[in-house]
């Protein structure tokens, strides 16, 4: 099976496209880890369901609100869940065909970040063991020969995707190639020139690069309104250093420059003109813009399938 991780922060996750936000509840915070459904515009999915069709691979989600201790059989070459705690606290051992594989801790508080992302890939029939106690509130199974995965995390930028998230959600898919978005927003949001946003770019690619064997970047959006950040910088500045960082890591080809692709269909346009095209709110692109990048991202990869 190939694996294509798709890497990056709310953009990627699917925040933007009509009704994917909206389908949670709890609300969906900065940092969520709860995974949005296959049934949403959002690019990832475009992009795996265009995938799926050309290779016959498939995806399959399911809403398992369902307690530990329990036993999942599946066949798929790829496994994902996604669990929490049932109380306060919780612990649980998984178990691959009777090998312990992982040991959680998990709390109820009330962070996004206490949902646990359980990944196998075995291509083959496996049983999990889940022991302890906790809830299943979802899986995803992938068939076939491609699978494309939603690694996306909201509100993070790419000193904290490199530091607390690589390794524990990207690195068990063993992706044979990561699609990563360049975090642009977040880290204009958070970094307080566009010359460390380029370097924390640089070092999150070279870990990428140590996970994959291939690594390609797509660059954001425009953003609308402000265009300066606290610090006085402006997101234009921020996205050229995000493309210089990667010219320096990757080859033409696996720079995938959706951004440039939005600017040029904003120009010429009133801002309510602008605005009705392209966003969801000021910071996020709407359906068209997910398109955009799933048109982009797919014109690079499908000539590797």
């Amino acid at each position: 099976m190939f694996v294509i991780a798709a890497t990056g922060d709310s953009h990627t996750w699917g925040q933007g496209a009509a009704g994917a936000a909206e389908s949670f509840y709890p609300a969906v915070q900065g940092g969520d880890l709860r995974w949005v459904s296959f049934c949403y515009g959002s690019y990832v999915n475009l992009i795996r369901n265009e995938i799926n069709r050309i290779t016959g691979s498939y995806a399959v989600e399911n809403l398992r609100v369902g307690k530990l201790p329990c036993e999942f059989r599946s066949d798929a070459g790829l496994l994902r869940l996604l669990l929490h705690s049932d109380g306060p606290t919780s612990c649980a051992d998984i178990l691959l065909d009777g090998v312990n594989i992982r040991h959680l801790e998990m709390s109820c508080g009330g962070s996004p970040e206490q949902y646990i992302n359980v990944t196998v890939r075995t291509e083959r029939p496996c049983t999990l063991l889940l022991k302890g106690s906790g809830r299943i509130i979802r899986s995803e199974e992938y068939y076939g020969s491609h699978a494309v995965v939603n690694c996306g995390i909201g509100s993070c930028p790419t000193f904290r995707y490199r530091t607390e998230y690589a390794e524990s959600y990207v690195a068990p898919l063993k992706p044979d190639l990561i699609l990563a978005e360049a975090h642009t927003i977040n880290d204009w949001l958070y970094s307080p020139a566009p010359e460390s946003y380029g370097a924390n770019l640089t070092e999150l690619l070279k870990v990428f690069q140590s996970i994959a064997p291939r690594t390609m970047l797509m660059t954001v959006s425009p953003i609308f309104g402000n265009q300066l950040n606290s610090a006085g910088a402006y997101y234009d500045d921020f996205a050229a250093a995000g493309l210089a960082a990667a010219g320096k890591l990757l080859s033409g080809s696996d720079i995938i420059d959706a951004g440039a692709v939005m600017r040029e269909r904003l120009k010429g346009l009133t801002p309510d003109e602008q605005y009705s095209l392209l966003f969801d709110d000021p910071w996020h692109p709407n359906d068209l813009g997910h398109r955009i990048y799933a048109e982009r991202a797919l014109s690079a990869i499908l000539p590797l399938l």
